[in-house]
């Protein structure tokens, strides 16, 4: 069975940034936004072994993972700026990364919602 074709979506080029984007939903993301032809820069906290494995099978596209924990405002704001500085632009913000908070978003503190 051959791979899916993707159509010309216009992406190739482009630059996009994918929060949490080393395992599940977030990986994916990834690799069809590279698959596409984009640059795509993505964030993970912890698991570097994720991260090289998503880097690696990236089969010539670029695709580079960044240790950010976008918890921080500080590490977030970097984060763009060498993106910037890299690529000249950013298309595409795709925001997987998620912290667990377990209340309804009426019963959480404004603290939780940042």
């Amino acid at each position: 069975m051959s791979s899916p074709q993707l159509f010309d979506a216009g992406l190739t080029g482009k630059v996009a940034i994918v929060t949490g984007g080393s395992r599940g939903i977030g990986r994916a993301i990834v690799e069809l936004l590279a698959a596409a032809g984009m640059n795509v820069v993505f964030t993970y906290r912890e698991n570097a072994s994720a991260a090289s494995e998503v880097t690696t099978g990236s089969g010539g596209n670029t695709i580079t993972g960044e240790a950010v924990d976008v918890r921080q405002a500080v590490a977030c704001d970097a984060l763009v700026e060498k993106v910037v500085d890299r690529f000249e632009r950013i298309d595409l913000l795709v925001n997987n990364a998620g912290v667990i908070r377990d209340n309804p978003l009426g019963m959480m503190s404004e603290d939780d919602v940042r």
